[in-house]
């Protein structure tokens, strides 16, 4: 199948990172409205973007620190957020839940309904000019106090009506893993929030199970399943949803090389899958480039993206309505 082919077909991305799928051309006019110098383009692609010889998650990590100056007013999340419908709407994504943690766009005192907001209207207008429908996850930080953590949930409860329709747990996972968030996934609980966590990026299978136990319905990443049948049987129990990354987990040696991917394990043994890109500017990726990768039939392709689609954390409606719009595409 033909790259331009994967293109046109409908798609759902369910696992993408807004700080981490800011374009170059986006990330200039960026620097320009904070009065800001960036160096010539060979260097700021090469601290943006992962490096060939990336060794762990948290050096993968380290390529956000290069935009994250730049995301800090109103107008930039705007801008950053129709950016990445933008993209979206390039590649025929019909619908996509982007993530980003409130927390780190506050170095120059925004507060989270700036924020929010000025999230949703990127998102808006992205819609308004592109088509894409879009909801948005707010992630809590690994490395962030239990209070600072708490405070994301009780934004996604209370901007639920503005398009936030879950939270994350995101960060190094090596150093902090899911068992020692047992008060905020009790707390996640007691607000009835949705949950994905970042969970399997770096060898865990214990991380996917403990992620489960506490609540989790849909695992970030989640690599770790590979090999373990017990885990895949838990998974199908419990309808968990594995949102997918391939460029990403071979950049973070999750895996060696795209040969022992799990995609087709897992799809074989009837598990809730999506693709998705995790962040376009770092990976050098785009969701096309993804199922390309896999190197699947359309018909594969048009399943899991229904399946990915059934697993959002959009409304009833949304699904049937873009689910139906996956249906039909000729």
């Amino acid at each position: 199948m033909t790259f331009q082919t994967i293109k046109s077909l409908p798609k759902v991305e369910l696992h993408t990172h807004l700080d981490g799928s800011i374009s170059l051309t986006t990330l200039k006019k960026l620097a320009k409205i904070a009065g800001k110098t960036l160096p010539p383009d060979e260097e700021v692609i090469g601290n943006l973007r992962v490096v060939a010889n990336c060794q762990s998650l948290a050096s993968y990590l380290k390529c956000f620190e290069t935009v994250m100056p730049f995301l800090q007013s109103e107008k930039a999340l705007r801008i950053a957020a129709y950016d990445l419908i933008s993209q979206a709407a390039d590649e025929n994504i019909v619908y996509i839940e982007v993530r980003f943690s409130p927390v780190l766009f506050k170095l120059e005192g925004l507060s989270d309904a700036q924020i929010i907001q000025s999230v949703t209207a990127g998102l808006k207008q992205g819609y308004l000019d592109y088509g894409v429908r879009s909801n948005m996850i707010l992630c809590a930080m690994r490395g962030h106090d239990l209070e600072t953590n708490k405070q994301v949930i009780d934004a996604a409860v209370l901007y639920r009506k503005l398009g936030v329709v879950g939270v994350d747990l995101a960060g190094d996972e090596a150093s902090y893993p899911p068992k020692i968030f047992l008060e905020w996934f009790r707390y996640a609980k007691e607000k009835g929030v949705n949950l994905t966590i970042h969970a399997g990026e770096c060898g865990s299978a214990e991380n996917i199970r403990d992620s489960i136990a506490l609540g989790a319905r849909r695992i970030g990443h989640g690599t770790s399943v590979r090999g373990h049948r017990d885990l895949i049987t838990t998974c199908i129990k419990h309808n968990i949803h594995i949102e997918m990354c391939p460029t990403s987990n071979l950049q973070t040696k999750a895996i060696s090389t795209m040969k022992e991917y799990p995609f087709q394990e897992f799809y074989n043994a009837g598990l809730s899958l999506s693709v998705n890109t995790d962040n376009r500017s770092v990976s050098g990726t785009t969701l096309t480039s993804e199922w390309q990768a896999l190197q699947v039939t359309t018909a594969v392709i048009r399943k899991v993206t229904l399946e990915a689609m059934k697993a959002s954390f959009a409304t009833e409606e949304e699904k049937q309505l873009i689910a139906k719009e996956i249906t039909l595409f000729k």
